[in-house]
């Protein structure tokens, strides 16, 4: 684990470790992501979905690529860091028009968002576009 440095606002002091509490399951994770990512976290979002991906053996797991792809884009937003945005965003509609299914009832809403946040910087939510259990 690596410390990283305390001026940044939007990274958590330190990368949290596999077994920090996260849910086991995909669902709560999705959720739980979701939720981080809705409160303007997308840093802590992308962390609980990397897990998610790590674990995925699945066809499912490109889907959470995408949504990590999704977060690490608005992250660069946040700090002011434009240049990988767009190919953060092709890419992460690519995962998710193949395997978007996996995570969300309306996986077309989800590139949608991806679509309109890179042309119009707009932010998308994404707990409405996630699987509800």
């Amino acid at each position: 684990m690596s410390v990283l440095p305390p001026e940044d606002p939007f990274r958590p002091a330190r990368v949290l470790p596999r077994d920090a509490g996260y849910p086991s399951s995909d669902l709560p994770r999705l959720h739980h992501g979701a939720q981080l990512f809705d409160a303007g976290q997308p840093w802590h979002a992308h962390e609980v979905w990397e897990e998610a991906w790590k674990e995925d053996r699945s066809a499912q797991r490109d889907a959470w690529k995408g949504l990590i792809q999704v977060a690490a884009a608005v992250y660069h937003l946040q700090r002011g860091n434009p240049g990988p945005v767009p190919a953060l965003l092709v890419r992460a509609r690519i995962h998710l028009e193949g395997h978007g299914h996996h995570l969300s009832p309306d996986p077309q809403a989800l590139i949608q968002a991806c679509r309109r946040l890179e042309a119009t910087g707009e932010v998308p939510v994404l707990g409405p576009l996630v699987h509800r259990v």
